[in-house]
């Protein structure tokens, strides 16, 4: 029988505190006191734990080392910064919400849809899924930073009690490669093929309307599926294709960029009142200029990352606007399919004119 949410998270909250009891907290810390993180009496040092799936070099974990140094630096080494990256004590994004919310860990980025998923009173969080509506960094920038973009913050904190998050920023946007596709021809590039995707409705949803197949496959899979031909293409964000080299297996890549990833930084709520009100405003500061920081390393990753497939010998199709209207108006039923995910059809239609006003300035 399977265990049902509560005992799952029950357990892994418990199995963290053991781990971290056994010495994964900082040892001679001697402001820590065993708190899960936050300072002693005296503030003299605050232990801030950050986790992440990434590996080493990814950008996320080079923005973290980034906001380490800054943290150490400006606090006159009264925070004091641990980076435990590449799954070292995290499996999942899940995993590490649920680390930041009990205060196992105190910061972690992640996807805006674990976010919708944590209450069904977060759904506007799956805003960013929504195929078409932010169609460049900036819209997702100027909408998350936002009155909108800040009520759905606070509500945040509000229904998981302990998660405080900063303004978000993209880790790639989607793609599709294929070793079928003609990709030049957006209109029939899709039409007939088996599309490896995630279980979420929205890529289902997108490779629906471009005429595939949407086939979910674990990640982990998924090469192994390209190789022998069980799939016929992936979708999935452009700096996934180039990390786990999907270009050895397949020849073409079509930027039909419905959406970005867009991640949150988010920390705990509870260590964040435990600082003084001097680090309160060299933590916000801090985190003011590492957001601008990530938003422009990803922003490069994702550019950086297209040009290397490229070099590759594969195939990359760049959509002019004629091209990506061809997209747009497939994709678009989808605003109304999917409208009671996102908290209804006015959720959508909002963001649409905020945006429609942003990109008029």
């Amino acid at each position: 029988m399977k265990m049902n949410r509560k005992l799952r998270v029950l357990t892994f909250v418990l199995c963290m505190a053991l781990m971290l009891a056994l010495g994964l907290t900082g040892c001679g810390d001697s402001g820590s006191g065993g708190d899960g993180g936050g300072g002693g009496a005296n503030g003299d040092t605050y232990t801030f734990k950050i986790v992440n799936l990434a590996a080493e070099q990814d950008p996320l974990n080079v923005s973290y080392r980034h906001l380490e140094e800054q943290l150490e630096e400006k606090s006159d080494g009264r925070i004091q910064v641990e980076i435990y990256a590449n799954k070292a004590i995290s499996n999942s994004d899940e995993e590490q919400a649920e680390m930041i919310r009990s205060d196992m860990a105190q910061m972690t980025t992640c996807p805006s849809y674990i976010m919708a998923a944590m209450n069904s009173e977060l759904k506007q969080f799956y805003i960013f899924d929504i195929p078409y509506l932010f169609r460049t960094a900036e819209d997702i920038y100027a909408y998350g930073d936002s009155e909108m973009g800040m009520a759905m913050r606070e509500e945040l904190l509000a229904k998981t009690g302990n998660i405080k998050a900063y303004g978000p920023f993209g880790i790639g946007w989607v793609k599709i490669m294929s070793n079928k596709a003609n990709v030049d021809d957006p209109a029939t590039a899709f039409k007939g093929q088996k599309i490896r995707t995630t279980s979420s409705e929205f890529y289902m949803g997108v490779a629906s309307a471009l005429g595939g197949t949407p086939t979910p496959i674990s990640y982990g899979e998924a090469y192994t599926a390209l190789q022998q031909k069980t799939v016929d293409g992936i979708m999935t964000a452009t700096s996934l294709l180039q990390s786990d080299r999907f270009y050895e297996v397949q020849s073409s890549m079509a930027c039909i960029d419905p959406y970005q990833i867009t991640h949150y930084p988010i920390i705990s709520n509870s260590w964040y009142e435990s600082l003084p009100d001097d680090l309160k405003s060299v933590f916000d500061e801090c985190m003011e200029e590492y957001i601008g920081y990530v938003r422009d390393l990803e922003e490069q990753a994702e550019a950086d990352a297209i040009k290397f497939i490229e070099e590759q010998n594969v195939n990359v199709a760049r959509y002019d606007e004629a091209k990506m209207q061809v997209l747009i108006d497939l994709c678009k039923p989808m605003w109304d399919s999917k409208a009671d995910l996102v908290g209804g059809r006015a959720v959508i239609d909002e963001a649409a004119a905020f945006l429609e006003e942003f990109r008029a300035q």
